[in-house]
């Protein structure tokens, strides 16, 4: 029952309307109008579903949503210790080749790179 697709790269799913619910109040697409129109998002009608039972869909969080929702996070993310045999524990980041002794100075650099305008 639960079914997932894509639209427009982003995730959805599907949930069963309980009791007295209203499918389309809590649906991602409403207030659209055109999602039973549409052949990329699934029927969420009980009559023309498969399984006979009413939905509405979703947005899924995925990982990356998580990981990309700011600069930060995400800098914090890429950013991690590596031993070094001369100076012991170092920081460093998968972005950027250079070792910092404390983990803040290696997310602010790379909180740097990430802001920095591509090189061609």
């Amino acid at each position: 029952m639960n079914e997932r697709f894509i639209l427009d790269g982003e995730t959805y799913k599907t949930v069963p309307v309980k009791d007295g619910e209203k499918h389309c109040g809590k649906c991602a697409f409403k207030g659209g109008g055109d999602c039973e129109y549409s052949p990329d998002i699934p029927d969420c009608d009980a009559e023309k579903r498969e399984d006979r039972k009413d939905v509405y869909f979703v947005k899924v969080n995925t990982n990356f949503d998580r990981i990309t929702s700011g600069q930060k996070i995400l800098a914090e993310k890429l950013v991690y210790s590596v031993w070094d045999e001369f100076n012991g524990y170092r920081w460093t980041s998968t972005v950027i080749q250079y070792a910092y002794k404390r983990r803040g100075e290696a997310v602010a650099a790379t909180l740097d790179w990430l802001n920095k305008e591509v090189e061609k």
